[in-house]
């Protein structure tokens, strides 16, 4: 037997000059397997749950905030043996335009994935962008992608259940110099 729900919300919030949206997802598993001809009963438990919020706070002022939550649980048999990981990510984005012509632009993000009852793993990445406009359709922008230089971000899990290994490779701080021309 396997159950999914999935739903979106979304509102238009006239006060912040923004938007209010979270997203929600559950799977619900009860099944069995067959291994050496006994059957053992398993439940599997997943949720997902995301907000976002944008504003336009000022003129000159963008900013979106995005939070992110994930859990996952595994018993088998009786319930004696049991696996549980979680997941936590924010990122904020902020849009600064002090002038017609200029535009910078912050993003900071975070990862937290609990691994068991005692141990956890963090990250935090960070780019930013400035953007510069001239008359007559030149535009130049200057990046910088991961600033902090982090180079992977890996995390291995042993439980009486399962084992996790994740792996993700980021690409290193990367500066960008960029001419636009629009006609």
């Amino acid at each position: 037997r396997n159950w999914m729900i999935v739903g979106n919300l979304s509102k238009g919030v006239a006060a912040i000059n923004g938007l209010f949206s979270v997203k929600c997802s559950v799977i619900l598993t009860d099944a069995a397997m067959l291994q050496n001809s006994v059957v053992t009963n398993y439940s599997n438990t997943s949720w997902t749950v995301t907000s976002q919020v944008t504003s336009r706070v000022a003129r000159w002022l963008n900013l979106a905030f995005e939070a992110n939550i994930a859990k996952n649980s595994l018993s088998m048999g009786d319930g004696k043996l049991h696996s549980f990981n979680g997941a936590f990510s924010q990122a904020l984005y902020c849009n600064l335009i002090p002038t017609k012509s200029l535009i910078l632009r912050l993003k900071g993000e975070y990862y937290h994935n609990k691994l068991n009852k005692e141990s956890s793993k963090n990250l935090f990445l960070a780019d930013s962008e400035v953007i510069y406009s001239f008359n007559k359709g030149w535009e130049i922008n200057i990046s910088a992608k991961n600033i902090f230089n982090r180079n992977s971000y890996s995390y291995t899990l042993y439980d009486g259940l399962t084992t996790i290994y994740k792996e993700y490779g980021v690409r290193p701080l990367n500066i960008m110099v960029g001419v636009f021309f629009r006609f």
